[in-house]
């Protein structure tokens, strides 16, 4: 990718291309031109936040051909060039692919930097390097301070056997921590937060935690009612 070779546009230009691609590629309305994100990376400038979009467009293929390399590459430049945000995507991605130990120095990092989002991703990263202790105290925290991922880690692990697994991890939930999560899922599924519908009805449809059937039914009426869920 030969950045230095794009022609220059005015600021204007540029940070209109960048709402664009930015509104597009996050509200997955559909697949987003990759020179759209190139054009707003000049290295006169020097957005990160571009930078970090035409990872996102590689890792998820949107305008381009799924490509994991490249995206770990413009993860990897962002995080140089200070993207914090950056830090959280090459975390995601090295723990996808199974660096848990990789994963663990970006996650870390994003989490010590205030990124609640890389909370629940740091603690399976510990999990799977074996630190479960501080993975279950990464988990509190960040259902105390009401991030839903954290809530359905800990919720995916609750209960579960060892045997059970399917990664490869396995984490001791207790009863307090169960009940925490389950309190934030169903206050997050409540607001129509499409995430915590699916995992819920999921889980009520495998047969766990059956006293949250009726919640679940008339949330997910509710909001295909009014199309929220089209």
């Amino acid at each position: 990718m030969h950045l230095l070779c794009i022609p220059r546009i005015s600021t204007i230009a540029l940070c209109t291309g960048l709402c664009l691609a930015n509104e597009l590629l996050f509200s997955g309305s559909g697949p987003v031109p990759c020179m759209v994100c190139v054009y707003m990376h000049l290295w006169t400038f020097d957005f990160l936040w571009a930078l970090f979009l035409i990872g996102r467009c590689y890792e998820e293929g949107r305008g381009v051909q799924q490509d994991f390399e490249c995206a770990k590459q413009c993860y990897q430049e962002a995080v140089e060039l200070g993207s914090d945000e950056g830090k959280v995507n090459l975390g995601n991605l090295l723990l996808e692919k199974g660096d848990a130990n990789g994963a663990l120095v970006f996650l870390e990092d994003a989490v010590q930097s205030g990124l609640q989002v890389a909370l629940s991703s740091y603690a399976i990263a510990l999990a799977k390097t074996g630190n479960k202790k501080q993975s279950t105290f990464v988990l509190q925290s960040g259902i105390d301070g009401g991030d839903f991922d954290c809530a359905v880690t800990a919720l995916s692990c609750a209960g579960r056997e060892k045997g059970e697994a399917t990664e490869d991890y396995h984490l001791e939930i207790n009863q307090d921590l169960e009940e925490a999560a389950l309190q934030l899922a169903v206050e997050a599924a409540q607001e129509g937060h499409r995430e915590s519908l699916a995992f819920l009805s999921q889980a009520v449809i495998d047969g766990k935690w059956q006293q949250l059937r009726a919640t679940c039914i008339q949330a997910l009426s509710e909001f295909a009612q009014v199309g929220f869920l089209s």
